[in-house]
């Protein structure tokens, strides 16, 4: 099995018209523990995503940052911005 590069980036955009969501800089921290590093995704209109990974990459960590699912827990702080529909 091949070792990830955390490194490696893939940037894809869509014009603004056709984005529905988009991240900015996201971060998610529980405590001290960084999660989500730094995260800009944008969701193009009318699509289907699929986020895929390895175990304990931050696909549902995403999930719930994008949803606001951290603001119910003390322990988590997020940082960034996350834009629905401009």
């Amino acid at each position: 099995m091949s070792k990830y590069n955390w490194d490696e980036r893939h940037i894809i955009t869509f014009p603004e018209e056709k984005v529905v969501l988009s991240t900015k800089d996201l971060h998610v921290y529980y405590g001290t523990n960084e999660s989500i590093k730094g995260v800009d995704m944008q969701f193009e209109k009318n699509k289907i995503t699929a986020l895929i990974g390895p175990s304990g990459s931050g696909k549902s960590t995403l999930l719930k940052a994008i949803n606001r699912m951290g603001d119910l827990n003390p322990e988590v702080t997020t940082t960034g911005t996350v834009i629905y529909n401009g």
